[in-house]
């Protein structure tokens, strides 16, 4: 709600409280989509675990009927009279009984096994499920408590957070993202948006959804701390949520106009790296680098840069402007209008590649 809100400029003492309030509410919606896919890949776990258990259950019964045995209601294997019991006193009785038994063992086991195992699956289950405390979700928070019970449905559903890809290699981020299933890909968002939403290779509206909730997040850990935040996180947050409130203005207007956050970092002056249009569906695209004197207090102005970029671009596209993205790639400290302008340090730092979200702008520049 608040993008249009946002857009039609609503301000005064309602538009402030009002802003705050969704903002919490919309933080505390968040924390529910997480716990509800923390849920969703809980109970589908389950389920493949039980199938599993149910699988090997019918397996062994199975296996025991065909070799003679009958198998209770209980799950009890009873040995199978492999001689009339009349002649119990012959000599040879004992050994063809053992002979004919010699099995039995392994089959109770491997009943016995089965049902364990789905007894501890649903009880592994069960544990977590009572730790999604629902007392969280009306509480600001209630996300902090969220992402502690991400480590534990992870391990119960068997997905291991280090087969994230480490970003270096565009193509084997986006050959590992096209192999989840849309369960896999929900979970993966809703658990890591902060390591999904730094990707190269991956959609960018999906890298936007990711840095969007990662953005929430950083800013709901403000509003939490807002009495005691420092200098630096008190001039981050004014940042972010002016970037915030950019980019919800985008998403009322028309598709070339959307705006996809690739990327966004707090550390020194700030670091923030926005798409306005979807740069995968482009036919061109080129990529503007702000110079001295800009950081992420003033990265509204870079915004409206790329925004008169795209509109001149368009005067001579086919598209006229409909097949251009442009992205603001701010991801390095840009020297301020003093000394370091004229010095070597700077370029110096960066010698190496910033330490930042991406080693050089994305995508390609042309067009």
């Amino acid at each position: 709600m608040t993008g249009p809100l946002h857009k039609a400029g609503w301000a005064g003492v309602s538009a402030t409280y009002g802003f705050a309030a969704m903002e919490a509410t919309e933080t505390k919606l968040n924390t529910a989509e997480v716990n509800a896919r923390l849920i969703a890949t809980l109970l589908d776990a389950l389920s493949t675990k039980m199938q599993n258990a149910q699988r090997n259950l019918r397996n062994a019964v199975k296996d025991a009927e065909a070799a003679g045995h009958k198998v209770r209601d209980d799950g009890w294997v009873e040995s199978k009279q492999a001689v009339d019991p009349k002649y119990h006193n012959d000599p040879d009785y004992a050994g063809l009984q053992r002979e004919a038994n010699a099995g039995l063992g392994g089959f109770r086991a491997r009943i016995d096994a089965a049902v364990e195992e789905a007894r501890t699956a649903s009880q592994t289950a069960a544990d977590a499920l009572h730790q999604l405390d629902p007392f969280d979700l009306d509480k600001r928070y209630g996300g902090a408590h969220a992402e502690e019970d991400v480590a534990r449905v992870a391990e119960f559903a068997g997905i291991n957070p280090k087969d994230i890809p480490d970003g270096k290699d565009p193509q084997r981020s986006k050959d590992w993202w096209a192999g989840l299933n849309e369960e896999q890909r929900g979970f993966f968002l809703a658990a890591y948006p902060d390591r999904i939403g730094t990707l190269d290779g991956l959609p960018a509206p999906v890298r936007d959804q990711a840095n969007r909730d990662t953005l929430d997040l950083r800013l709901n850990d403000y509003a939490v701390r807002e009495g005691s935040l420092g200098y630096h996180d008190r001039s981050m947050n004014r940042s972010l949520t002016s970037l915030k409130v950019r980019l919800e203005k985008s998403d009322t207007g028309p598709d070339r106009k959307q705006m996809y956050l690739l990327g966004f970092g707090t550390e020194s002056d700030g670091r923030a790296i926005v798409a306005l249009g979807n740069p995968d569906t482009a036919r061109h695209t080129s990529v503007l680098v702000p110079g001295t004197d800009n950081q992420l207090d003033n990265y509204d102005g870079q915004l409206d840069r790329i925004d008169k970029l795209q509109d001149a671009s368009g005067k001579w596209s086919e598209g006229h402007g409909d097949d251009v993205s442009v992205i603001s790639w701010m991801d390095y400290n840009a020297p301020e209008m003093d000394n370091t302008v004229a010095s070597r340090s700077r370029a110096q730092a960066g010698a190496e590649g910033p330490a930042g979200l991406h080693s050089r702008p994305p995508g390609r520049t042309r067009g």
